[in-house]
């Protein structure tokens, strides 16, 4: 495994409206989206942050059972700045992590 000098501080939510109100409240530097939320789904989640000012700016990986080429490009169009399938590949997940968050 690639050695990244990184540590990370996670903050988890439930549900696509509680990670919503924890990004807008928290801020944080990237944002790992499960895309099949509850009460939210993550197209919505990433939508409603991409067109807020505040929150445009943060990087979101979708995160996603939904592997097939249209579902990339979908997530992708929908304000999505990564793509990882699952189940997930540790390494490909902190080298998006890294190229996103180090692009700043």
């Amino acid at each position: 495994m690639i050695g990244y000098p990184i540590k990370f501080n996670i903050s988890e939510a439930t549900d696509g409206e509680q990670g919503l109100m924890k990004t807008q409240s928290l801020m944080p530097d990237i944002v790992l989206l499960d895309m099949a939320l509850p009460i939210m789904d993550g197209e919505e989640v990433v939508q409603i942050l991409k067109n807020n000012e505040e929150t445009r700016n943060i990087p979101v990986i979708a995160l996603t059972a939904r592997a097939m080429k249209e579902d990339k490009e979908k997530f992708l169009a929908a304000g999505c700045d990564g793509y990882i399938a699952k189940p997930i590949d540790p390494e490909a997940l902190l080298e998006k992590i890294w190229e996103l968050i180090s692009n700043d």
